[in-house]
């Protein structure tokens, strides 16, 4: 009898505006996918570095 490979629940951080961020991170929008929405858009911190060379960093806010 074999055993099926215990998956671990992934969690990610959801913050009302960057403030909420690392020093090195800001907020950008995400949609994902709730038990009654397909679509729900909120702020997720990401990486300074992933915006290009880009000079101004967004400042998204609920």
């Amino acid at each position: 009898m074999s055993k099926a490979p215990r998956v671990l629940p992934l969690y990610d951080r959801f913050v009302r505006n960057s403030r909420y961020c690392d020093a090195n991170k800001y907020a950008e929008w995400k949609s994902i996918r709730t038990p009654d929405n397909r679509s729900c858009r909120v702020l997720n911190c990401q990486n300074i570095d992933s915006l290009d060379g880009n000079f101004i960093i967004p400042d998204n806010s609920l």
